[in-house]
């Protein structure tokens, strides 16, 4: 992705994002997809977790639950579309 805004905020906040999503497993150890797993809140965690210090040395946490909960569906739906593809993050490989 080649991003055409020149904010260095948004750049870590986009590249942070894209590395938590990419190493939340397609399914959990039981082989439950991710989406219905008890593990799931444990992800959007991880997602509304993500801290960003801006210039001014504030701290900010971009990402609200709504916003987590609707990037890792996207982000299994996604998965499930492109079969092909082995998901690096998934217990259970080739699934």
């Amino acid at each position: 992705m080649n991003l055409k805004s020149k904010s260095t905020l948004l750049k870590t906040i986009i590249s942070q994002t894209d590395n938590v999503l990419t190493n939340i497993p397609t399914n959990d150890h039981d082989g439950m997809p991710i989406e219905e797993s008890c593990y799931l809140d444990s992800y959007i965690a991880s997602l509304t977790g993500i801290k960003i210090k801006t210039e001014k040395g504030e701290t900010l946490l971009p990402i609200d639950l709504p916003l987590a909960s609707a990037l890792i569906y996207d982000e299994m739906e996604e998965r499930k579309e492109q079969p092909r593809e082995n998901h690096e993050g998934s217990f259970l490989k080739g699934k």
